[in-house]
């Protein structure tokens, strides 16, 4: 496809070969004006060519097109969907909450359910759901405020951290989706079966774990049998995907156990596991080598490790060597270098994550900074 520069090279030697060569055409002139105008119109609808022939793959093919590929496949972007936290309320009993809003102190918003009483207690628990889509969290006590005061309710407050929601699936996010759909009619089953499970709606990662001796592994698995790891969906979508593309014979290992109807003629219950977070300590010292290392720069490090972690599959390791990527690319110009590090190291615990936040133990924009804490 033609660039700008040569469609305006093309019609610059155009209008000389009509004009003359000795025509003046430098950019303060008004002909130079009209052919750069005329220029930019043809390369955008070469551009809108380019556009439309990058949306017959799903490789390339990005926003709504994508969308219209990805349905051949069976499969839909995943919608944002919003954060809840249960709140507590306090007021008069029988006072009537229509259309409840607090707000917390980062300034969200959050509705209460509609036409919410107080009973004789006083008190009442609900969910409120926050009015902005995405990965929005809040801390147990950051909810005070009552943006919606009505005569008898005094006061709201949250015990417990919220549930975060999800932002709208990414381009990218959709098209690893899309690849691993297309194995759902595969000749191996195995690979059906994880195609089937990831295209259950809500599920956003999951591993399905083999064992084809006659004998139990040493993760437990029972012989012949498959152990799939789901993060997200619902319990009975995730079973049914299971039963419908394993094998005829081969059982199902795992904590939940779901009955299907009859006419998935599985026989007994199917299983599948539930993911355990593990909580990830890393350590980085970075040392400082010019003034553009600032507390932001600081910060998006550890954003970009977060992220990192975020997207490795299940059971996957986390390798020390592996954090520096992401460590370094927080940089924007990694040519001249504001920063160096000096060791990454990885501790990783086990047992329920929560979301930890790092704590800095820093020495300002000088000499050398030491970041540890823990990441879910």
């Amino acid at each position: 496809m033609p660039t700008f520069q040569d469609i305006q090279n093309y019609l610059i030697e155009r209008a000389k070969s009509i004009f003359g060569q000795d025509i003046y055409l430098e950019n303060d002139s008004q002909d130079m004006q009209y052919i750069a105008t005329v220029s930019k119109c043809i390369y955008d609808a070469f551009l809108c060519c380019q556009l439309a022939y990058n949306s017959q793959s799903p490789q390339t093919a990005i926003g709504a097109g994508l969308d219209s590929l990805v349905k051949l496949n069976g499969i839909q972007r995943n919608a944002a969907t919003y954060s809840k936290v249960e709140v507590t309320c306090v007021g008069e009993p029988g006072t009537k909450i229509a259309a409840g809003v607090v707000q917390d102190t980062q300034l969200y918003r959050w509705d209460l359910p509609e036409n919410q009483t107080l009973p004789s207690s006083g008190v009442l628990t609900c969910i409120a759901t926050c009015e902005v889509s995405g990965n929005i969290t809040v801390a147990p006590g950051e909810i005070q405020s009552i943006l919606t005061p009505q005569y008898g309710w005094y006061t709201v407050s949250n015990s417990g951290a919220a549930t975060p929601g999800v932002p709208t699936e990414t381009d990218t996010e959709l098209r690893a989706r899309q690849n691993l759909s297309v194995a759902l009619p595969s000749q191996t089953p195995l690979n059906a079966t994880e195609a089937a499970i990831l295209a259950v709606d809500g599920v956003t990662r999951s591993r399905v774990y083999e064992n084809y001796t006659n004998t139990t592994d040493p993760n437990g698995i029972p012989s012949h049998s498959i152990a799939p790891v789901v993060e997200g969906g619902e319990d009975t979508d995730i079973a049914q995907a299971i039963a419908t593309e394993k094998t005829v014979g081969c059982g199902t290992y795992g904590t939940t156990q779901i009955t299907l109807p009859s006419q998935f003629s599985v026989g007994g219950s199917t299983n599948f596991s539930r993911p355990n977070d593990v909580i990830i300590n890393v350590e980085i010292t970075i040392v400082q080598l010019t003034s553009n290392y600032t507390d932001a720069l600081q910060e998006q490090i550890v954003e970009s490790i977060k992220n990192y972690l975020d997207t490795l599959e299940i059971g996957a390791s986390v390798e020390s060597s592996s954090l520096y990527y992401p460590a370094l690319s927080a940089m924007d110009n990694q040519k001249k270098p504001s920063f160096r590090i000096s060791s990454i190291t990885v501790d990783g615990g086990s047992g329920a994550a929560e979301t930890v936040s790092l704590a800095w133990n820093a020495v300002a924009k000088s000499g050398t900074v030491t970041v540890t804490g823990g990441l879910s």
